[in-house]
């Protein structure tokens, strides 16, 4: 039998080559897959956002990109920019110009459009009117301090703020408060409430008076009714129509009021006070009528009213002359009092005791007694801190203290 022999060994085959992947071509392939993804969201969102949508209807919208004006100007000329400058009031336009006069110019157009272009402008008259302009129009105080002038800037203030040239506190609030028709903002000061009623005719801040007698009044100057007259006790009565007199400048209401009375000397004297006339002072009784004089002469600072007074209210003459001369800060006042000992204790008062306001030089000149002069003008040279006032002193001693006051300063 045939025997057959195999051969062992391996048959060498012939390798196939293998082409490697590109990588880039997994990234094409993965970016496309990416989008086809997020279509097919956006496709299903649509579709559930909108059932009664077909398909076909599918409308997707991509982005745009928008370019300023800026960056479609590439190569815009000086007209070019002057025209968007006016066109859109846009002062960047203005600044790209480069010629300096006609940038001046766009900046000049625009100014009372543009804040911006405004404080770029360089003509002073004109800078001024574009910034009054812009911060009247934008409410803007701050704005007026780009004025280098301290009077065009309290000028801008005040057009900005009609209550700027108001004084501040009760004047300011009493504007705030009108203006804005918010009596709120009077803080509860009366004469702020009273301005508001009368220029209103607005009722409600009545209310914010304790007294029956300034409520009757102030619903008087709101309505134009007379409410004083109907009030039960002669008291309020008095009160309301003397407060009612004052408030609307109403001098005959005084009459309304019993002569004898506190209310009939409050109503008289402020209008002696205020028209600079004693003569209001005779309609009241006699004790009330050397107040009046008294208060006259005080708030007018016109000697007058004291020297009215008769010979024979010793009391009250000499205590109206005391009084002037401390608080007109006068000691002059006090050569009308022929007793020595009253002229001393008045001069005493009005030299040496100390008051918020220092004494004017002028009013030593009328002080009789040489050593109260003295006194008078030391007083006056250190209160009021003016050194040359010494040397009006004819006491030698005096003016050295004088001197010394200040050499030790």
């Amino acid at each position: 039998m045939a025997s057959y022999k195999f051969n062992s060994s391996k048959k060498t085959h012939r390798s196939i080559p293998v082409a490697k992947p590109n990588p880039k071509d997994y990234k094409n392939i993965l970016f496309f897959a990416i989008i086809i993804v997020l279509l097919i969201i956006i496709a299903v969102t649509v579709l559930v956002l909108n059932p009664g949508q077909k398909k076909n209807d599918i409308i997707i919208n991509f982005p745009q990109v928008n370019f300023t004006n800026e960056t479609m100007a590439i190569g815009c000329d000086d007209s070019c920019w002057m025209k968007k400058g006016l066109e859109q009031h846009s002062a960047y336009a203005c600044d790209q110009i480069i010629n300096d006069a006609e940038a001046q110019l766009c900046f000049e157009q625009i100014s009372k459009y543009s804040v911006e272009a405004c404080l770029q402008v360089l003509n002073a008259a004109k800078k001024k009117e574009c910034i009054i302009s812009n911060a009247i129009s934008g409410n803007s105080i701050d704005l007026c301090n780009n004025l280098l002038s301290v009077s065009e800037q309290k000028e801008c203030f005040a057009k900005v703020d009609l209550c700027y040239s108001k004084p501040s506190g009760v004047g300011r609030n009493t504007c705030y408060a009108i203006s804005t028709g918010n009596y709120s903002l009077c803080l509860g000061n009366e004469d702020c409430l009273l301005d508001f009623v009368q220029a209103t005719n607005n009722s409600a801040p009545c209310a914010s008076f304790q007294l029956t007698s300034q409520r009757s009044a102030c619903m008087a100057l709101a309505e134009g009714v007379d409410w004083c007259d109907g009030l039960q006790y002669n008291s309020e009565r008095g009160q309301c129509f003397s407060t009612y007199a004052i408030w609307t400048n109403k001098s005959y209401l005084c009459d309304e009021i019993a002569y004898d009375t506190s209310y009939a000397l409050e109503c008289y004297q402020s209008f002696a006070v205020s028209e600079r006339s004693k003569e209001y002072c005779l309609y009241l009784d006699f004790n009330n009528r050397w107040s009046c004089y008294e208060n006259y002469s005080i708030g007018t600072k016109d000697i007058s009213g004291c020297t009215t007074i008769n010979l024979y209210a010793d009391v009250s003459r000499t205590r109206c002359f005391v009084d002037y001369a401390m608080q007109v800060r006068d000691p002059g006042a006090c050569a009308y009092l022929n007793d020595s000992a009253k002229r001393f204790n008045c001069y005493y008062q009005s030299v040496m005791m100390e008051t918020n306001a220092p004494i004017p030089p002028e009013n030593c000149e009328n002080v009789t007694v040489a050593t109260w002069k003295d006194k008078c003008y030391l007083v006056s040279a250190t209160s009021n801190n003016v050194a040359a006032t010494c040397s009006y002193i004819s006491d030698s001693s005096i003016f050295n203290t004088c001197l010394a006051k200040f050499v030790s300063k």
